[in-house]
């Protein structure tokens, strides 16, 4: 009989185990998704992502949100330079998979590239939790979005630069 009783132990234990694991890895995925709920089209608000125009703050008597604020628009595509995680495959080209945060379609995610192979955009939502674990300790994100940060000033100034010579051809073509 106490062998039952310790399987029943052994067992009550895992439980507890998995759903704090559970419960941990819940609360990392809506970290990171809040973190990139603030990136998307300008015209969606980061708090509800209802369109800002057309923002209401109740909705079925409920209090949506207090002030609609909208997304930052990243209107460049950028891909880390690093991977934030390398993964064993055997089913990879190469034996590896390397996860890198990336900006597409004014998103923030992850991209999976496999050899010269490259994934479309994943979110966070669906991810594994294993590679957002990963995400968080090798300390890419900040660097990535620095990086993003950084091309966005390098576009703006070439493109201050082209706007500035089309301005005198349109001045210079004036009657």
């Amino acid at each position: 009989m106490a062998e039952v009783q310790d399987i029943n132990k052994l067992l009550d234990y895992l439980r507890q185990r998995e759903q704090n694991l559970s419960r941990y890895s819940d609360k990392l995925r809506q970290s990171l998704i809040k973190i990139a709920s603030v990136f998307g089209p300008s015209n969606k608000c980061q708090n509800c992502d209802w369109y800002v125009d057309r923002h209401p703050t109740i909705h079925a008597g409920e209090v949506i949100c207090n002030k609609p604020t909208p997304k930052i628009s990243v209107s460049v595509d950028v891909i880390d330079d690093e991977p934030f995680y390398i993964e064993t495959s055997e089913y990879a080209p190469g034996g590896m998979i390397d996860y890198k945060l990336a900006f597409q379609c004014h998103k923030l995610g992850y991209i999976e590239i496999y050899g010269q192979e490259r994934s479309s955009l994943r979110e966070f939502v669906s991810a594994p939790r294993e590679v957002l674990k990963e995400l968080i300790k090798s300390g890419r994100l900040i660097p990535f979005l620095e990086k993003v940060a950084d091309t966005l000033a390098n576009k703006c100034a070439e493109y201050k630069e082209v706007a500035e010579v089309a301005e005198k051809m349109a001045q210079a073509v004036q009657p």
